[in-house]
């Protein structure tokens, strides 16, 4: 169906400050609110969300569980009559009152303070060698990435995803990922103005659409490849080296995965073939 979106979206303080989420998921939400009729509910396709963000369905379906996870949307599913078949997916939005202090998150203080600045310069050291390792390790990840625009903003969402409490990326999960990318982009011939600048790769938690990407190319190449049939290959060795000892010592001075009987037996039947012919 056709998605009409209202002129406003709406992030609330709540969605708008959860250092949790993906900042792609907050983008996603409001366009969740700026499609929702007045009952609150979304009926956009994943599809509508990836066209829209220029994404992967990986990535919706992570954005949407994140949001999802944190109580701030519901997801139904309608059937058919009768099946077991997808007709409807929907989306409501939560709308569960919010705390009295009008905030997600308690401004309580649960340590007290302490009473000189020890332990407050102690926090800050530690916070600034935190810093400074990121970003020697995001400097890495930058000299890997193949179009280098946007550095600033792709640290502020490198250091967040590495940051989190919930679900933090790895540095070996984004190496992985652009390694991927460049891959995908090298074996389809990509030109550089339609290459991801980096800081919407880093944004958008790219790296693990592209990983999913990879995979399932590996995957149909692996299918796709002729497997290892032993008795075709024993007879080939056989017709090469016209010796069944040959073919033996060969097998295991190769580590062939043949069981010597099975070989033995295979260039019996081919030799017994060639005689009745």
């Amino acid at each position: 169906m056709n998605e009409s979106p209202s002129y406003y979206a709406i992030i609330p303080a709540g969605v708008r400050y959860d250092k949790q989420l993906p900042q792609g998921a907050k983008l996603l939400y409001s366009e969740i609110t700026a499609l929702s009729s007045k009952s609150g509910y979304c009926w956009a396709s994943d599809q509508y969300f990836m066209t829209l963000y220029e994404v992967g369905q990986t990535t919706i379906q992570r954005w949407l569980r994140a949001l999802e996870d944190s109580r701030y949307i519901e997801r139904h599913v309608k059937y058919k009559d009768g099946t077991k078949e997808i007709e409807k997916r929907y989306i409501k939005i939560r709308t569960d009152p919010m705390p009295k202090n009008g905030n997600t998150y308690s401004q309580k203080r649960v340590y007290p303070m302490p009473k000189n600045g020890q332990e407050n310069n102690t926090s800050i050291n530690k916070n600034i060698r935190a810093s400074s390792t990121l970003e020697s390790d995001f400097e890495k990840l930058w000299k890997l990435y193949p179009k280098k625009i946007g550095k600033k903003p792709a640290l502020a969402a490198y250091k967040r995803v590495m940051s989190r409490k919930k679900n933090p990326a790895t540095n070996r999960q984004i190496q992985d990922g652009i390694v991927a990318y460049r891959q995908l982009i090298k074996s389809k011939g990509t030109e550089k103005r339609f290459v991801k600048d980096g800081s919407t790769f880093f944004n958008q938690e790219a790296w693990n659409d592209y990983l999913e990407v990879v995979k399932e190319e590996r995957n149909e190449q692996e299918a796709r490849k002729p497997k290892f049939d032993p008795k075709k290959t024993a007879i080939a060795m056989y017709i090469d080296y016209n010796s069944p000892d040959r073919v033996l010592e060969e097998i295991q001075a190769q580590g062939i995965p043949i069981n010597p009987e099975d070989a033995k037996r295979y260039i019996a039947e081919y030799d017994e073939g060639r005689q009745q012919a």
